[in-house]
């Protein structure tokens, strides 16, 4: 896999890593590596990763205990704006997906789709907030 593609999707990645239940850092990766992503987490990015989606109110801290000897851990669940964010992401990353396997016979050039990518993205970060995404629009109706 290009090292490139988790870097955007990492959030996501976290995300839905954290559906099933709340997780510490090292289950998170043991999650990863069990679901045979093809990726592998670093350190570097896992916890800058964690406390971002944190400081944006998508995840909320536990304090529990884990590993062999019961050693206090900081777990991470998701909270209810983590799991809206986490669909519609994940709708986003199924349109895209959907849009990149027909770009073949479209006749879209690829470079015309990256533009409107990009457009799309410098929206969603003027506009702020997840909610107002138009998938998730068309979903809660």
């Amino acid at each position: 896999m290009n090292p490139e593609l988790p870097r955007g999707n990492l959030g996501l990645i976290l995300l839905s890593i954290l559906e099933t239940r709340p997780r510490y850092g090292f289950a998170i990766i043991q999650a990863a590596r069990a679901n045979r992503w093809d990726f592998d987490f670093k350190e570097g990015s896992l916890y800058p990763g964690l406390h971002r989606l944190e400081g944006e109110g998508l995840l909320a801290p536990q304090d529990g205990r884990g590993g062999r000897n019961g050693e206090p851990r900081k777990y991470y669940a998701l909270t209810d704006k983590g799991r809206e964010r986490r669909w519609v992401k994940r709708e986003e990353c199924s349109a895209f997906t959907g849009g990149v396997q027909r770009l073949p016979t479209s006749g879209v050039s690829p470079g015309a789709c990256l533009a409107a990518t990009e457009s799309v993205g410098r929206t969603r970060r003027t506009r702020g907030d997840a909610g107002q995404s138009p998938v998730f629009k068309r979903h809660a109706l």
